[in-house]
Parts: structure tokens; C-alpha cells; sequence
């Protein structure tokens, strides 16, 4: 069977293709901010293939709600599907392509699709994107069963995607966003800051006093408010409560039980003057959203101040390699002087060497609270008589 695929990928004009399935099989948990990065990976084949319909398959249903989530409204994808590869009728596609670590298994599904209909020609070419997506972690994955789709591969400054990450909000999602956020106690002359309080690994956090100093001082910033997301409802109000008192609190806004998207909804809202957090999903997602509103004719000064503060990565990373490619994104890196001490940077003021350097890095926990506060904007509404 794979003969007969290998002959089918040489004679398939490829950008001709009309429909293609992506089969994104991942065994691992999915965090918001890889899944974003790696939709938008995905959808940039459709620079490729110019003429296709591009549909993409999680056969893990959680997986599969992320990707829908991150992917709604996306023009380049007809459709998230969740289906077993012996569910999905492969040949109704011109070509695959394959992101798993058990490709074996796939090849077996394709055989017996082949089999079964032996008076049908094999029609539907099957590449492999595995080593490309998958080469990380514990069990990277180094070989491919499929060959790599080299057309684009070889040549991929020529392919690259020629505009930046987006995730696409419909106007219908931001009045429900604005009109949600009156509901909760916004007036017209307010503004709201977003602080995420929370990341999928602690040491990207800064201390709990540091902390508490920021997030205060941005509560007495005039005409704002503050909202926290509370997607499980964990009680953080009451915690907020006991920690700020009843004065500080009524200038905060708790979203409780709200969904990924809705929560992404929010950010689009036009209060939102701020986006402020750690090295985390929802602050490239944010990026993403007034990426795309910015290609649309969005205002420079419309669109809020994104912040995120960072530092030493476990994984060797450099806050470059995640926000580099960010340019609405002010990314604050906290690292060692010369002399030993330490300060906070932006990543834009950096010359390259430095941006990929980790070994002067700290980490956030060695944030003070003055090396963030100076970097957040102030908001002041003025009365004039």
C-alpha cells in the first residue's frame, strides 16, 4: 500500500489539490497557547494550496474543542472534525497529510479503504508532518513512515505565512463581549484591564507580594477596572475578597464559568485597554485577535496595551523565540546585569545576540514590583467644564 501511495504523491499536481485533510493526532495534553501557535501553523499551507478547502482532524475530542475554539470563523478551514481514522473516508480528499506518532496505524486504515473498493484507483496522495510538529518532548519523533511534503519544505521562505498570527473574532462576538461587560458593571467612561493571574507552570508567575503590589496599583488607576477569569469558578472572589477587602474588590470583575471562547470574546471588547499576564495562551491568542483587527483598519491607538512580563525558561527557550514574532506585544524580560544585579528589558530594545542570550535570564519570582509597574500604562479620564 505505501508503493501505491509514494506513485500517487509523484503524479498528484499538488497545488491543484481541492480538498485537504490535516490529521492532527496528538496523545499529549494540548495547552492554549502551543495549540494556537500550531493552528496558525496549519493554516498557513493555504498559502500553498491557493485552491483547496482544508479540513482538520483531532481524533482526540478535547483536542478536537481546542482547535474548534481556536479556529472559529478561521476563512482558511472548512471544518474541525473529531473521528476515528477509520472513520474518515479518505478518498473524497486529493491529499493528507499526517501528524501522529502512529503512522503505522494509519497506513493499516488506508489498505483497508483501499481493499474495499478494489475496482477504484488510488487517488489521494499522503505526506507526512510529524517530524515537523511533533519532534519535542520526552518521545520525539525523528522518523515518518509517509515522506515529507518537500515542495514546501524546501522552500519555505517562499511559503512562509506573509501575514502574522491572527484568531478571528466576528462583530457579533464583540457586542456580546461589550454588551457583557456593561452587564457586569462597566459604565461608558471606564475602561477595563485584563490581568491573568494564573499560567500552566508556576515559575512563569511572579511572587505573590509582587503581585499583590501590581495588581493594586493598577485597581487605583482612575476610571479602570479589572478583570479576572474564573473558568472553573475556584472561588477566586472570595479569595480576592479576603486578600483586598470589600473597597478594592468592587473595582474588580470576576468571569466565572465562562467558555475558552467567550473569554476570548472579552478581550476584543472596546473597553479593554489592557492585556497584562505571564508568558501564557491567552495573551498570544490576544495577539492574535488585534492582529487581525489591525489588518482590517483597526486604529493603532484602539488597540489596548499587551503585556507580558517573562524570564528564565525551564525549557531553554528565550522569550524571543515565543513573542518575537509578536509585534503588538510588549514583552518585559527580567535577567542579570553585569554586576549582578538585575533588571527588567523589553525584548524590542534588545540587539539580536542579546534577545537570544539565556544565560543572564532569571526568573520571575525575582520581579520587584517597580521593574512592572513602570512598564503599564496609566489611564486617566479628565472631566472638562
Amino acid at each position: 500500500m505505501l508503493d501505491l501511495i509514494l506513485q500517487c504523491n509523484q503524479a498528484t499536481q499538488s497545488r491543484q489539490a481541492k480538498h485537504i485533510l490535516i490529521s492532527f493526532d496528538q496523545e499529549n495534553k494540548m495547552f492554549i497557547g502551543d495549540s494556537y501557535i500550531l493552528m496558525n501553523k496549519l493554516t498557513a499551507c493555504r498559502s500553498f494550496f491557493t485552491q483547496a478547502t482544508i479540513d482538520i482532524n483531532c481524533p482526540n475530542a478535547k483536542h478536537a474543542d481546542l482547535c474548534s475554539t481556536l479556529l472559529k470563523n478561521n476563512p482558511y478551514i472548512r471544518e474541525v472534525i473529531n473521528a476515528s481514522w477509520d472513520q474518515l473516508a479518505f478518498r473524497d480528499y486529493d491529499m493528507v497529510f499526517c501528524i501522529s506518532r502512529q503512522e503505522q496505524q494509519l497506513l493499516d486504515t488506508l489498505e483497508q479503504q483501499y481493499l474495499a473498493t478494489l475496482t477504484q484507483p488510488w487517488t489521494t496522495a499522503v505526506y507526512s508532518m510529524s517530524v515537523q510538529f511533533l519532534n519535542w518532548g520526552p518521545d520525539p519523533v525523528t522518523r515518518s513512515l509517509f515522506p515529507p511534503f518537500l515542495e514546501i519544505l524546501d522552500n519555505q521562505a517562499d511559503h512562509n505565512q506573509t501575514t502574522l498570527s491572527e484568531l478571528f473574532i466576528s462583530a457579533a462576538e464583540k457586542a456580546w463581549a461589550n454588551q457583557w461587560l456593561r452587564d457586569n458593571g462597566v459604565q461608558e467612561h471606564e475602561r477595563v484591564y485584563v490581568v491573568l493571574d494564573s499560567t500552566s507552570e508556576r515559575y512563569k508567575l511572579m511572587d505573590i507580594d509582587t503581585y499583590k503590589s501590581v495588581f493594586t496599583h493598577l485597581l487605583h488607576e482612575e476610571s479602570v477596572k479589572v478583570l479576572l477569569f474564573d473558568e472553573q469558578n475556584l472561588g477566586k472572589q472570595q479569595f480576592y475578597r479576603e486578600w483586598l477587602g470589600e473597597e478594592d474588590l468592587s473595582k474588580v470583575i470576576f468571569s466565572k464559568k465562562l467558555s475558552l471562547r467567550e473569554a476570548l470574546c472579552l478581550l476584543s471588547a472596546d473597553y479593554i485597554r489592557m492585556i497584562f499576564g505571564p508568558c501564557t495562551g491567552l495573551l498570544h491568542c490576544a495577539s492574535g485577535i488585534y492582529n487581525h483587527f489591525l489588518r482590517l483598519g483597526m486604529a493603532g491607538t484602539a488597540i489596548p496595551a499587551i503585556i507580558t512580563y517573562t524570564g528564565r525558561y525551564v525549557d531553554g527557550h528565550t522569550a524571543d523565540f515565543w513573542w518575537g514574532s509578536s509585534p503588538l506585544v510588549t514583552c518585559i524580560i527580567l535577567r542579570a546585569t553585569e554586576n549582578n544585579d538585575k533588571e527588567a528589558v523589553l525584548l524590542s530594545d534588545l540587539p539580536a545576540a542579546e534577545k537570544h542570550d539565556t544565560s543572564r535570564l532569571l526568573f520571575c519570582s525575582d520581579y520587584t514590583p517597580d521593574m512592572l509597574i513602570a512598564a503599564l500604562p496609566a489611564y486617566t479620564q479628565s472631566l472638562v467644564i
